[in-house]
């Protein structure tokens, strides 16, 4: 019993002092991740601002927003692992991603494509808001658009 508890001992003490050998790169990722956020923040909003006074359609800003704020949080996000000392996980987060978005794409199909049909309608806008509109037995005024949903 007494030599289980001093190579217990010992082992806690040599991951003790593995985690304050790494806590500097830790620390590092963690502020990456913070400031990563800020920055991304600070120049959507910026963007955003800019996109929609110059575009016709506020829509496609916000959209053109977020997924460049979405590509933005991932590249700090594998900056942040790489700095914090775990670059062989990014390969393998990589890798994980590509094979489950293979696998959420098929059980998903019908959310994705009603996505999908809202970008295009984002994009090819065949109507507008407080347009009067017939949608198969729906008749009425356009009220919002979004990715998801058109509010008649």
């Amino acid at each position: 019993m007494q030599n289980f508890i001093s190579e217990f001992s010992f082992a806690l003490n040599s991951y003790w002092a593995l985690f304050v050998k790494s806590l500097p790169q830790l620390l590092t990722a963690v502020i990456i991740i913070v400031v990563g956020v800020l920055i991304s923040r600070f120049f959507t909003n910026i963007l955003q601002r800019k996109l929609v006074q110059k575009s016709k359609d506020p829509l496609t800003a916000r959209f053109l927003t977020k997924a460049l704020k979405f590509i933005f949080i991932i590249c700090v996000l594998m900056l942040a692992l790489y700095a914090g000392g775990l670059g062989a996980i990014v390969g393998e987060v990589l890798a994980a991603a590509g094979a489950s978005a293979v696998v959420l794409g098929f059980a998903f199909k019908d959310i994705g494509e009603n996505f999908i049909s809202g970008v295009i309608l984002a994009f090819n806008r065949p109507f507008n808001v407080n347009d009067t509109i017939l949608a198969r037995d729906i008749f009425g005024k356009v009220k919002n658009l979004e990715l998801r949903y058109t509010k008649i």
